[in-house]
């Protein structure tokens, strides 16, 4: 059988009653409104065999506000004043005597707030006037607005106001790459807290789109170019080797996006040797920054938007820049899986039609990459973004 440790009093045979009990010293926390919830018992007076009319089946909560824990045994004195009285208790449930031998608890559960508070902290006193009770447990809480992304801007954790009707306003900051419309965006958190009212908005930036439940702007450029110039049709070589070359891994994401709406499955695994790798080469050789080869290459697919953006502008400021350079990695990788596959052919490995038609992919790879990368400009726009080139072109 569990114990239960209780507080408890009755007194109820002898008048004049003024029992307290006090807490101790409860930091506010920046709280303006306190919740308490009080779990207790109280024994039926009529129960009770000759029990005076003094008897009580009430008792009363009080606060006291401080800056610092002051409390002695003679201070605040034990009064109402200078105690700030919360409210009378009063069970809904009493126990008689039939209960108590039957070892049946009636438990009560009350909440009651109080406010403002304004000092560092305070203390809870219960005061007992001539009743037979338990305590059995307190809490003490207040309550807030949780952090929050809503309508395109993030709303940071909100206290509740000094009254259970307030509703508390709160400033919000648009996401990363949106921007406010209209009126200037706010929500209010009220004293349940919970966020209400919700005024404004922020919306993606042109360029961008909404995409996770507005809670994110991602760039509409890869994707754009996905689309327009990626045929689906394209056989997962071309895709794995895409995945490979270190300048378009910050595309990787985009790309697996791609393949997923088209309900093609591609498992891609993230291993960055390349690009830790280009880090440490800092623009030593302008004549070839492929830098890996398909085993070790840079596969980001499960990198955040925002780190394949930072793994995209470290590798352009290592390149310093150089569109030729560049365009060189994208040959250099286009031609090696041609290469690879002419070899397998000459050695008699991809004889057949298995290995006719594991050319023409790699044939078919070889010419998307070029005009994915040389007609269309792409890299040429992401260089643009690079300032002060310091390695020539190749020719």
């Amino acid at each position: 059988m569990n114990t239960i440790r209780t507080y408890q009093v009755c007194n109820v045979f002898e008048s004049n009653q003024n029992n307290w009990l006090r807490t101790k010293y409860i930091r506010r926390r920046g709280a303006h409104r306190i919740h308490v919830e009080m779990k207790f018992s109280v024994r039926d007076c009529s129960s009770i065999p000759n029990v005076p009319g003094s008897c009580k089946e009430t008792f009363n909560l009080y606060y006291f506000e401080s800056d610092f824990d002051s409390a002695t045994k003679t201070f605040p004195n034990w009064m109402e004043n200078p105690w700030a009285k919360v409210d009378t208790i009063a069970a809904d449930e009493s126990f008689s005597q039939v209960d108590l031998g039957g070892r049946v608890m009636k438990i009560n559960t009350e909440v009651r707030s109080f406010g403002p508070v304004s000092k560092n902290g305070f203390y809870l006193a219960f005061q007992d006037y001539g009743g037979c009770m338990s305590l059995i447990a307190v809490r003490v809480f207040y309550r807030k607005c949780p952090r929050v992304i809503q309508n395109g801007a993030v709303f940071q954790e909100t206290l509740s106001g000094a009254e259970g009707t307030s509703l508390v306003a709160a400033r919000g900051s648009c996401i990363t790459n949106a921007e406010e419309v209209d009126v200037p965006i706010k929500l209010y958190c009220n004293g349940d807290g919970e966020w209400l009212v919700p005024i404004g908005r922020c919306m993606c930036k042109a360029g961008y789109e909404s995409v996770e439940n507005g809670t994110i702007c991602r760039d509409t450029y890869s994707r754009m170019l996905l689309e327009l110039y990626i045929p689906a049709h394209l056989p997962d070589e071309f895709w794995r080797e895409l995945f490979s070359i270190p300048v378009l891994a910050p595309l990787s994401s985009a790309l697996l996006l791609h393949r997923k709406r088209r309900n093609q499955d591609l498992e891609i695994k993230p291993r960055t040797a390349a690009v830790q790798s280009l880090r440490k080469k800092q623009c030593e050789r302008c004549e070839d920054v492929s830098g890996a080869s398909p085993e070790d290459g840079s596969r980001l697919a499960a990198a955040s938007p925002s780190a394949l953006r930072e793994e995209l502008r470290r590798f352009l400021q290592n390149t310093r820049g150089s569109k030729g350079k560049v365009q060189l990695a994208l040959q250099h990788r286009g031609h090696s899986v041609l290469g690879a596959m002419k070899g397998l052919l000459g050695e008699g490995r991809g004889t057949g039609k298995q290995g006719l038609a594991a050319y023409r992919r790699a044939r078919k790879f070889h010419d998307s990459l070029m005009t994915f990368g040389a007609e269309h400009g792409l890299l040429r726009s992401l260089l643009e973004a690079v300032d002060s080139p310091a390695c020539e072109d190749s020719p």
